[in-house]
């Protein structure tokens, strides 16, 4: 029985074994790194920064080739180098200070920093809205252009500033437009020193051409360019500089407006603006959202961003030493159990493989004949488990620290390294299982079955549509681009910096282009068969004969805007050299039933004595249906003169028309209040678009689209009501009605001047009854013509040999325009018959008589109005 003061004994010096630095982990590593930090010169031998830590340098003193040689040269005497040597193996099993130290500024971060960035961005996002809310103080933003003076001319201003019209474009709530009358330019002035003089110029970066060159505010007249008639705030299109040098701007300018109360189309007040500047707030809310971002994602973003290779090498370890034969695995145990001790360490091994493969590596060390030269302690044969620790990169001779591991223990293993990154390279090309062969080979088959004709098509479409944008060729809906670009929703011209059609197509859209193309239509042929009109033969069925004849002397049948969706498929194709064109004649309206618009056949505005008589309209009348030759020129009766005009350009749209005088697209409409109703327009001109950089053919486009949107506005808000019209039951033949109690056709032709009107009879055929109806107005003289509109550069411009205060020439009405301001202005037009010299003269002299006319009547009514108060 042992006693217990032997047992007490025994229990006091195990505790004095324990606090011994060589049983101690804790210990050994202060005292280790005590000795190894009181020379300054050891960092420079283990090559570490001069800021590395305690962990860090143990941690390279047991990657060092020769311990002992690096230490002495390190310069620690011989006692402290071999006692360091002693306790180094014992001081690396110490736990990390480091962990807790990570966590408790992972938690710092977490309660402290996370909160200030999200109160930080709360405020700069605040600060944003809050400018945006307050720099427009209640008003509209949107952008102005000067458009023309309120009196039309710069001359007899009725105030002392200069009056314009303003035409304001809203950028909220949709495109809307606005015009402002009798808007005065806002004018800053500078007094000199004393208060006697001063100097007034226009305010406003984008009105500095508006001075004169002195900076000055100059006459009405400066404010446009007489040439060109181009407002100073769009001279930049001129190249005109301003009074500093500076050149001059261009496009719309930012303002901000009120809308008038009573009349929603009109702008009440208007005043340049300038935007806050939110660039500032921009980064700065971008820069605090990074942070923000990078410190929730940190953990992730340092897991994700962990060495792998290291995770790698340690299941190719694992399969080497499964691979190891015992005997060799009895004599590189040693070497073995310090290579897992740091693969298990920055690898992150798991506590159970870890103790797994240490049972393995203790056992082949038990049997090892290699016996170390100092005791231990029982509890450290045992490997206690490697807290994992992450591997911070150092220089070590230009190496990693896994290379100089292995190599600090003696081992070869440079042929498994190159066989690791070997099967790293293999496993990023090929697949590594079955499953993956099989689905690459599958790829593989898909992507030879994708090579079909659509997609070689496609590519080639691709090509032709960038040609297109090369040449920068002229986009119509006639003439598109590539054949997919006709199978948008709503065509439109391509970008510059767009993709090709065939990119940008939906998948509904690229669905049906295929199903067009399958089907070998012949919008996709790849030569064209262009039929050319031919001439009418007679037939037993006037009405087919008429009709087709008709539908293949048109060259485009419908409305240039009108959808591709509509006429796609229905006998047209695309053609590179002419855009659109027709494959074969389509009888009546083959194109699409209501949508064609006929033109006159015959020759218009032959003398009266080539005129039937109406014995001849008579006879003609009763000829048989069949006989067509009634109808052409030089077989019997001759067409009558046309007293009908139409349009040439044509919006396809109800309310909206093209004025030729004033080259604009006008909206018109009428609204019902009280019982009465009020008309109202719209006016659309290509010159405010212009001032875009535009052509007259691009504005005149864009004038357009403008007036549809307003149109599609007010059809929202239901001031225009849109007419439901079956396109089946509905022709745009004028004269040709569907009857339903019937149901046929009946053409009934009315006469400009009023009277009887002429009845065509009753058709089955829609295409019968159209014949019949052009046939009437070719014989009874009310065919259509379609009279051409000259661009606005065609318009000449003249200017009076004696210029007279008051009258100027109008350069869309192409007339001399005679104004003359009073109490109220007075303005009259006087239009020449041509534009010879002699007519011009005359037209002249007609509005300055008219004008001094009523100058002398303003006076004498001004001298009795006078005598009138002093009596």
């Amino acid at each position: 029985m042992k006693s217990p003061a032997l047992g007490r004994q025994k229990q006091r010096s195990t505790i004095k074994a324990q606090e011994l630095p060589d049983n101690n982990p804790v210990l050994a590593k202060d005292e280790v790194c005590k000795l190894l930090l009181a020379h300054a010169e050891i960092k420079e031998a283990l090559r570490v920064p001069s800021h590395a830590d305690s962990f860090t340098l143990l941690r390279a003193l047991s990657h060092a080739p020769n311990k002992f040689e690096t230490l002495r040269n390190g310069g620690l005497s011989l006692a402290e180098a071999m006692r360091v040597a002693d306790l180094l193996d014992c001081a690396l099993q110490a736990p990390q200070e480091i962990q807790e130290r990570k966590k408790e500024s992972r938690s710092v971060v977490t309660s402290i920093f996370l909160p200030c960035l999200c109160i930080v961005e709360l405020v700069v996002c605040g600060l944003l809205v809050w400018t945006l809310e307050t720099s427009t103080g209640g008003w509209n933003v949107g952008t102005c252009s000067l458009a023309m003076f309120t009196n039309i001319t710069c001359k007899d201003q009725t105030t002392s500033r200069c009056a314009v019209d303003v035409e304001v474009r809203g950028t909220t709530g949709g495109l809307r437009f606005y015009t402002m009358q009798g808007w005065n330019l806002p004018v800053a002035y500078k007094t000199e020193m004393g208060g006697s003089n001063f100097e007034a110029a226009y305010l406003g970066d984008r009105l500095k051409c508006c001075n004169d060159e002195n900076g000055h505010v100059g006459s009405c007249c400066s404010l446009m360019d007489q040439v060109s008639e181009i407002f100073c705030d769009n001279l930049a299109l001129l190249g005109h500089t301003a009074y500093d040098g500076t050149e001059c701007p261009s496009n719309n300018w930012d303002c901000l407006f009120l809308i008038d109360e009573v009349d929603p189309a009109r702008a009440s007040a208007v005043q340049p603006y300038t935007p806050p500047d939110l660039v500032s707030f921009i980064v700065a809310a971008g820069v605090v959202f990074i942070f923000l971002l990078l410190a929730v994602f940190w953990s992730l973003i340092v897991r994700y961003c962990h060495c792998t290779a290291l995770d790698r090498a340690k299941a190719r370890f694992q399969e080497y030493l499964k691979s190891l034969q015992p005997e060799a695995r009895t004599a590189e145990a040693p070497k073995l159990r310090s290579l897992l001790r740091h693969l298990g360490g920055a690898a992150g091994m798991k506590l159970e493989e870890m103790k797994e493969e240490r049972a393995t590596v203790r056992h082949a060390a038990d049997r090892s004949p290699i016996k170390k030269e100092q005791s231990r302690s029982p509890g450290q044969d045992s490997l206690q488990p490697v807290k994992r620790r992450r591997l911070r990169r150092h220089d070590m001779q230009g190496q990693n620290v896994g290379e100089a591991c292995i190599k600090s223990e003696g081992l070869d293993w440079h042929s498994f390294w190159q066989k690791v990154k070997q099967e790293v390279r293999t496993e990023a090309t090929f697949p590594t299982t079955t499953m993956g062969s099989e689905k690459a080979m599958k790829l593989e088959v898909k992507a030879e079955s994708l090579g079909s004709e659509f997609h070689q098509k496609m590519a080639a479409w691709a090509e032709r549509c960038a040609e297109f944008k090369r040449k920068r060729a002229t986009w119509m809906p006639t003439r598109p681009c590539c054949p997919a670009n006709v199978f948008f929703s709503n065509p439109v011209a391509p970008q510059e910096e767009d993709p090709p059609c065939v990119q940008r197509l939906s998948p509904k859209e690229l669905s049906r282009l295929r199903r067009f193309f399958d089907r070998g239509h012949p919008m996709f042929a790849a030569s064209l068969q262009i039929d050319t009109p031919k001439a009418p033969r007679a037939a037993a069925n006037a009405s087919q004969e008429d009709a087709g004849g008709a539908a293949c002397m048109k060259m485009w049948p419908w409305m240039r805007d009108l959808p591709s969706n509509i006429w796609a498929g229905r006998g047209w194709a695309y053609d590179e050299q002419s855009g659109l064109r027709r494959l074969s004649c389509a009888g009546g309206a083959g194109a699409m039933e209501g949508v064609e618009v006929w033109e006159a056949v015959g020759t218009a505005g032959q003398p009266a004595a080539q005129l039937p008589t109406a014995g001849a309209r008579s006879a003609a009348a009763s000829r048989p249906a069949g006989d067509a030759s009634r109808i052409l020129p030089g077989n019997g009766v001759k067409p009558a003169k046309v007293l009908t005009k139409q349009q040439a350009k044509q919006s396809g749209i109800p309310n909206i028309s093209w004025q030729s005088g004033l080259f604009c697209w006008r909206v018109d409409w009428s609204e019902r209040s009280k019982g009465a109703s009020t008309r109202h327009r719209q006016q659309f001109g290509i010159s405010s678009f212009m001032k875009d950089g535009l052509n007259e053919a691009e504005a005149e486009a864009a004038a357009l689209e403008a007036a549809k949107a307003f149109r599609a506005q007010l059809v929202a808000q239901g001031r225009i009501k849109e007419k439901l019209r079956d396109q089946s039951l509905s022709s745009d033949v004028v004269g040709v009605a569907y009857k339903k109690e019937q149901s046929k056709w009946k053409v009934e032709i009315s006469r400009p001047g009023g009277g009887r009107r002429i009845q065509g009879g009753y058709f089955t055929s829609k295409a019968a009854a159209e014949a019949r109806a052009l046939e009437l107005r070719q014989l009874h003289g009310l065919q259509r013509s379609v009279t051409a509109s000259a661009s606005r550069a065609e318009l000449p411009v003249f200017q009076p040999k004696a210029p007279v205060p008051g009258v100027c020439w109008d350069r869309h009405g192409q007339r001399w325009w005679a104004i003359c301001s009073g109490k109220s202005t007075k303005r009259r037009g006087f239009a020449p018959s041509d534009h010879s010299e002699a007519e011009l003269e005359k037209a002249f002299s007609r509005a300055v008589a008219w004008l001094k006319k009523q100058r002398k009547e303003i006076a004498a009514q001004g001298n009795i109005e006078s005598k009138a108060r002093s009596s």
